[in-house]
């Protein structure tokens, strides 16, 4: 919600540089790694070594931070999340999946939408504040980037974020 605020009031300056986007896996996937143990979920990160994009390295932690996060939130004791990368067209495409819950038709239109609030309870009642994807949008869209979102409810949740190769 801080980081929210911030970014509405213009406090937060976008820097972009050449960023290890294994590294920042790898930290991310650590910090998350205490949250995924209490559900015996397995975090698999098959981001390998040398991959790289052009970003801000604060944004697109707290991005990756918040998509895991989620992920382990809405998956079911014992499940696994996956974190996976390609390259398109000159962008690095990185990919959180899990085979949670899942996300239903009715409620993928309003996840990205500060103007209709939207929070739902994780399998293990975990609560939110409901902006995380909002600012992970925003974050994403400064970095020149998308984010995009597949699920199919009962079985996995796929968000996709796009960032340029270089600058």
């Amino acid at each position: 919600l801080l980081e929210w605020s911030k970014k509405q009031l213009g406090k937060i300056d976008v820097v972009k540089e050449t960023l290890d986007i294994h590294k920042i896996s790898v930290e991310a996937v650590g910090l998350v790694s205490g949250q995924a143990g209490d559900k015996e979920i397995e975090l698999i990160n098959e981001i390998p070594s040398g991959t790289t994009a052009f970003a801000d390295s604060y944004m697109i932690t707290l991005v990756l931070r918040n998509l895991l996060s989620n992920a382990i939130k809405f998956s079911h004791p014992k499940g696994n999340v996956r974190l996976s990368c390609q390259q398109s067209e000159g962008m690095l495409e990185i990919t959180v999946t899990d085979n949670g819950v899942g996300i239903s038709e009715e409620d993928m239109p309003r996840l990205f939408k500060l103007d209709v609030h939207h929070t739902t309870y994780g399998t293990n009642n975990e609560k939110g504040a409901g902006l995380g994807l909002i600012l992970a949008q925003e974050f994403i869209n400064e970095n020149s980037g998308s984010i995009q979102v597949k699920s199919t409810p009962g079985e996995l949740t796929e968000f996709r974020f796009s960032l340029p190769l270089s600058g």
